[in-house]
């Protein structure tokens, strides 16, 4: 067993969890809808949108938070850019 995870490696790994579900959840209703198009599997599917657009706002503001917390820094995604620059990580931060 593995010692104890840092707090951005468990909202990894919750944030994986999360995502799998949905997508279980999402591509049963998708196979449900071949046969019918009962509202009920709409309306699941536009739940399942919602999850991910909350969970998108959370994993952001966690992620904001643990940067201030870990680094010091006041504003973190002003600062982040350069930093992944810094270390090394270019192509990451390309996609920020």
């Amino acid at each position: 067993m593995s010692g104890a995870r840092d707090d951005l490696d468990l909202l990894t790994v919750c944030v994986e969890i999360a995502l799998a579900t949905a997508f279980a959840k999402e591509q049963n209703i998708l196979d449900e809808l071949e046969t019918s198009a009962a509202t009920s599997l709409i309306n699941g599917l536009r739940i399942i949108r919602l999850q991910r657009t909350i969970l998108a706002i959370g994993i952001y503001s966690l992620f904001e938070s643990l940067l201030q917390d870990e680094m010091g820094w006041p504003q973190p995604f002003d600062r982040l850019e350069d930093s992944l620059r810094s270390t090394g990580h270019g192509a990451l931060a390309d996609r920020f």
